[in-house]
């Protein structure tokens, strides 16, 4: 998800390489689905590359302020924040009726509306 948003955003721009950086937190973490479920993280990764401080003197606040609410949308919108509740007993996994590539395309999505509403990038 992130490569996705991440060209769709910046074309050809986006360094691939930042999606190394995301790949652990896939699958609730190493796989584990026990954590954040992978297309919140990498939203909230996005979310930093486009409102995040550079350097500790920064305000956190702009960031903190965007992940919250888009936090929220995603509860409200995709059913939870956490991996295994949404594959093992939710809509996206093997019992459900939509699959984990679904939830990261419903996930972009979410992020791609927001991002159109909220104030301009830094």
């Amino acid at each position: 998800m992130l490569l996705a948003v991440g060209e769709h955003l910046w074309g050809e721009g986006f360094d691939r390489g930042l999606t190394r950086l995301a790949h652990g937190f896939a699958a609730g973490v190493g796989g584990t689905k026990e954590h954040l479920c992978g297309a919140l993280s990498a939203s909230v990764m996005i979310l930093g590359l486009l409102y995040g401080r550079a350097d500790a003197s920064g305000p956190k606040e702009p960031l903190y302020d965007h992940v919250v609410a888009f936090q929220r949308r995603f509860i409200a919108e995709i059913g939870g924040p956490i991996c295994r509740d949404l594959r093992d007993h939710g809509p996206y996994g093997p019992a459900g009726p939509l699959s984990c590539r679904i939830l990261m395309a419903q996930a972009a999505q979410l992020l791609l509306d927001y991002l159109k509403e909220v104030a301009p990038r830094q």
